[in-house]
């Protein structure tokens, strides 16, 4: 029937299952095809009938089964301009084949992600005006061949191999990429200077590999760079003149081996959304600073830090940070309510959040990505949902009371408090904090009974109270009878379900609830039963996995 449509120009049947019979399909030929989208169609070879679509300009077989070698009639197609064969398990492309004498004179973008490929298409050296080139996720080693790196190009993305060299960039072309995606290789030295000729370059991901040296100045004084991501080098001198970086908003130099203070020049950064220090040397006081990047969402600084976190008694606020991690530091001194005011993006309330959307959408392609303590595990937030607020100041040397004022931050996901010296009783205003997942006030010194007030704290999935001087009984009711014993060990004086020590009349016994509502236990509890459709939801992000979908129906069910 299709042969019918001579005058078809597009067709789609991506996700439809297709067998493709070769004898009867070599005469099937549409003359005014245009674009062809057979992506995951479960097909195992190349079907021969494209041999006959010679308009085809954008061709995309992309998740299918197809093995071996590209065929060489495929590069006989003059008209191709976009061609995707990712996700096909090609081992190489046939030296031997039209592929490697191409007579491709269009194409501009290709696709070979998850391809299995060891060796970089030598078709590709034929490609003049190459813009979009993708050969991330397969078993490219050793070095960047410099062809490469064409005029035309725009977009690179050759991440995810087993690269170990990058030379210098060819100085005898003007280069105008503005991404370049080299992370998760194996890349030793230093960046090349020449990097900082590509005068058009927003985003640099080469995160995750072996790279040492100076941070080269010259991208700090690169006005388009929107993204910075050095994560997982070898670094150890802290850049220290962003004057210049004003478009700068994601910097991310986490996991290297960084020593010094932090640079004062950052506040120049007023586009700066994500600043992501962590588990690295630096030694400073808190920068209170960072006040004047109103922009500021992420703030991680993982570090040497140290003092007390001294925050002017006014005018004094963080409009925008959203997550916080001040975690394994060395602050100390009481917990500021002019600190906890400053955070006024934590203290919008859940329902008068708008829809929620990503933190840094620099492109199509790069989503910001931060590693964070959640419900007592380490992962990393691939992408970051605005919706997503979490506040970490564990493993420090903070000390005295918790106070009440920390209700107000309504907008909390994640309270991590642990490892601390806090003392005096946990504030009862927790239980206003209507979006708390993970709440960890673990190895303080925390006393007095634990607030009934917090069995209304409906989507709380993971409590550690364990190693504090807590007492009574503990409160039942709501996500509290799922919680186990690992929730309360060592905390001599509490008693009650799910601990097996029984309560006694000199025990305190806070009441969960007010059992003086007539036909309480036969009423359905509405709230109970959101709760119970929110239960195990996650917070709201993506984080490599399926969570998205779950928590974007919590936030919509509670609006």
């Amino acid at each position: 029937m299709l042969q019918n449509l001579k005058n078809l120009e597009a067709l789609d049947l991506s996700s439809i299952s297709l067998t493709v019979e070769e004898n009867d399909d070599r005469s099937f030929h549409l003359p005014q095809l245009r674009g062809l989208y057979l992506q995951k169609c479960n097909l195992f070879d190349f079907p021969i009938f494209l041999k006959n679509q010679v308009q085809l300009t954008h061709l995309n077989l992309a998740q299918n089964h197809i093995r071996g070698y590209v065929p060489s009639w495929l590069g006989n197609n003059s008209n191709l301009e976009d061609l995707d064969l990712s996700g096909n398990p090609i081992d190489f492309l046939e030296p031997s084949s039209a592929m490697g004498n191409s007579s491709f004179t269009s194409l501009y973008s290709v696709k070979m992600h998850s391809c299995n490929i060891s060796k970089f298409p030598t078709f590709l050296k034929g490609l003049d005006g190459l813009e979009y080139l993708d050969l991330s996720d397969n078993k490219l080693e050793g070095e960047i061949p410099s062809w490469i790196w064409r005029g035309q190009l725009n977009f690179v993305s050759i991440s995810h191999n087993f690269l170990s060299v990058l030379d210098e960039f060819p100085s005898n072309i003007p280069l105008n990429v503005f991404a370049i995606y080299l992370h998760g290789n194996s890349i030793k030295g230093s960046l090349p200077s020449g990097i900082c000729n590509m005068s058009y370059l927003n985003v640099l991901d080469v995160s995750d590999n072996n790279l040492s040296g100076l941070i080269p100045e010259c991208l700090l004084k690169h006005a388009p760079l929107k993204v910075l991501n050095l994560k997982g080098n070898q670094y150890h001198q802290m850049p220290f003149n962003f004057t210049l970086a004003r478009n700068l908003a994601t910097l991310n130099i986490n996991g290297n081996r960084l020593k010094g203070k932090l640079p004062r020049s950052l506040v120049n950064c007023k586009m700066l959304e994500i600043l992501d220090l962590g588990n690295n040397m630096i030694s400073d006081t808190f920068p209170f600073w960072l006040e004047k990047l109103p922009s500021l969402k992420v703030l991680v600084l993982r570090n040497m830090f140290y003092g007390e976190v001294e925050i002017p008694m006014t005018k004094f606020v963080l409009p925008s940070l959203r997550i916080i991690d001040l975690s394994s530091n060395n602050f100390t001194g009481e917990l500021s309510i002019y600190f906890l005011k400053s955070l006024s993006a934590m203290a919008m309330a859940g329902e008068n959040k708008s829809l929620p959307s990503l933190i840094g959408e620099h492109d199509d392609y790069y989503h910001d990505s931060v590693t964070i303590v959640n419900k007592g595990y380490e992962m990393v937030l691939v992408k970051i949902l605005t919706i997503f607020v979490s506040l970490d100041l564990s493993n420090n040397k903070f000390h005295g009371n918790v106070l009440e004022e920390i209700g107000e931050l309504k907008s909390l996901i994640v309270l991590n408090l642990s490892r601390n010296a806090f003392d005096g009783k946990i504030p009862t205003s927790l239980g206003e904090l209507s979006q708390l997942e993970s709440l960890d006030f673990s190895h303080n010194k925390f006393s007095g009974t634990i607030p009934p007030q917090l069995t209304s704290l409906t989507f709380l999935e993971v409590l550690n109270m364990s190693y504090n001087q807590l007492a009574g009984q503990i409160p039942l009711g709501n996500q509290f009878n799922t919680f186990t014993n690992s929730s309360y060990i060592g905390n001599a004086g509490l008693c009650g379900t799910p601990l097996s020590r029984k309560c006694s009349e000199d025990d305190d016994v806070p009441v969960a609830q007010d059992e003086s509502l007539e036909g309480e236990e036969a009423m359905f509890d509405w709230t109970f039963a959101v709760a119970g459709c929110g239960f195990g939801l996650v917070v709201g992000l993506t984080i490599g996995f399926t969570f998205l979908a779950d928590w974007i129906i919590k936030w919509v069910v509670k609006q």
